[in-house]
């Protein structure tokens, strides 16, 4: 083996090394991000539904609230930053040389923790995707060994986040590739599988329960075309939503420009 083969060797020992090294720090600090931001979530809702269920004008003030908390947030303590959602995600992905800021994850987990015990009508997933790809953005960002695996460690993140809410590597690492990577490689194969196996070690030391859970009676295969046709409905109900969101939102924003305009 000449030296040029010898550098190149050491230097992927030394990349892979330091994948699954980053790859733990981010499955673990995912992990630990989504189980507080679900566990504050929970206590806090369950104890304004009490005090909504005894007094009924608390269904009205509670999102008022929730709304003048957000506005007060966004404007004064993260200057008027907006929060896109998992497009966010989408924009850092595509370029290169862009990232998530760090804030990102404070105002995600503040958006999602107030949105929801307030009684909005949305739930703290998407904070928690953002928030954990952002965690892994930022250990891209710390060693130029992974600046060609920003996307996977943003994945890593997130599929940790995902398993940390559901209790499901599967469906962490199979979110992660559809929504986010839409490519498997090795790298990405190894990143999320150890950061959703110490999601999931953390879990279970912690006993730590998911968002929700299913008692299944049993599998009957005549069931079968019936989960083909909720799969179907679902699917068309999803493009049905996305569509009405992007058109009402594609609607109001030329009206804040016209009124921009006027003024």
């Amino acid at each position: 083996m000449n030296t040029s083969q010898q550098l190149k060797k050491n230097y992927h020992f030394i990349k892979y090394q330091k994948l699954i090294v980053v790859s733990v720090l981010i499955g673990f600090s995912s992990t630990l991000l989504a189980i507080i931001l679900k566990r504050i979530t929970e206590h806090y809702e369950t104890i304004l539904l009490i005090k909504a269920k005894e007094h009924w004008f608390y269904l009205f003030l509670f999102p008022l609230l929730g709304l003048g908390m957000i506005y007060f947030f966004r404007q004064y303590l993260f200057q008027k930053k907006e929060n896109k959602g998992i497009r966010e995600i989408f924009e850092t992905t595509a370029q290169r040389r862009n990232s998530l800021p760090i804030y990102k994850i404070p105002s995600h987990f503040i958006n999602g923790f107030i949105t929801v015990i307030f009684g909005g009508s949305t739930g703290i997933e998407v904070s928690t995707v953002v928030a954990t790809a952002t965690i892994g953005s930022i250990a891209q960002e710390k060693e130029n060994l992974f600046n060609r695996h920003k996307t996977e460690l943003i994945c890593a993140g997130v599929a940790a986040g995902i398993t940390a809410l559901f209790f499901s590597p599967f469906a962490g690492i199979l979110f992660a590739w559809e929504v986010i990577s839409k490519k498997i490689n090795a790298v990405f194969l190894l990143v999320c599988s150890i950061a959703t196996a110490v999601a999931c070690l953390m879990l279970s030391l912690l006993d730590e329960k998911p968002l929700f859970t299913v008692q299944l009676q049993g599998w009957h295969w005549y069931a079968l075309p019936y989960f083909i046709l909720l799969g179907l409905l679902v699917g068309m109900h999803s493009v049905y939503l996305t569509k009405c969101v992007l058109f009402f939102k594609k609607r109001f924003t030329k009206i804040k420009n016209t009124a921009t305009v006027f003024l």
